[in-house]
């Protein structure tokens, strides 16, 4: 097919990625567990990641999709913001099955998440004596105030979306999982999938070839 018919055919698809990818979201899901940091099978290292932005704050959801007999107890966190975000402060934390457990949780920055690269931010249970991990089919919420850079509006398109840049493989999320089945424990991870890089990449060859396009037709048109 030549190029023009094919650019022609796929200029919608193109710049709908483009806009889809551009257009904040309300909220990012983030889906574990992709890879494994050891042995342990990925698929059994299962949770999920919601990330909304609420006016200044972050709302964190973590919800342990684990079940008997492979449940694990989740008690790390991780996972990346823009430039633009400058800072976080966590001032509440609940869990379905104990209510506020603020006590139980701190935030950290920079913080390695085994081989999965370091990360803009971690939450972390176990301070002052009081550990309160996410037990399996539990949901915690946790709430971050947002400080952004001067003139920055920090939004949904500021978090959830930046992997590492240090790791093997890289990571958008990680969460590490403790006291499974024989006191087993392990970070699982969600990477880049293959198929959607693969799309963004299609998308941005199109791109590049309307650019190029445009920039040549002016040329057919000047005076000798």
């Amino acid at each position: 097919m030549p190029l023009r018919a094919l650019v022609s055919r796929f200029t919608p698809l193109v710049l709908g990625i483009a806009v889809a990818w551009a257009s904040p979201a309300l909220a990012t899901t983030i889906q574990l567990s992709d890879v494994s940091s050891d042995e342990t099978p990925a698929s059994l290292l299962d949770a999920q990641l919601d990330l909304e932005v609420i006016g200044s704050v972050l709302r964190v959801t973590i919800t342990n999709q684990t079940t008997a007999p492979n449940g694990y107890n989740i008690n790390q966190v991780y996972f990346n913001a823009s430039d633009d975000v400058v800072g976080l402060v966590l001032v509440s934390s609940s869990g379905s099955f104990d209510g506020n457990n603020l006590g139980a949780w701190s935030l950290s920055t920079g913080a390695a998440a085994d081989g999965f690269g370091t990360f803009d931010f971690a939450l972390t249970d176990g301070i002052d004596g009081n550990p309160e991990t996410v037990y399996p089919g539990e949901v915690q919420t946790m709430n971050l105030t947002i400080s952004c850079a001067v003139n920055a509006i920090c939004d949904m398109s500021d978090f959830g979306v930046e992997f590492t840049t240090d790791g093997n493989p890289d990571a958008r999320a990680v969460m590490k999982f403790i006291t499974g089945p024989g006191d087993d424990s392990g970070f699982g991870a969600s990477v880049p999938e293959p198929g959607v890089a693969a799309l963004f990449g299609f998308g941005l060859l199109g791109l590049l070839a309307l650019r190029r396009r445009a920039c040549v037709r002016p040329a057919s048109h000047r005076v000798p």
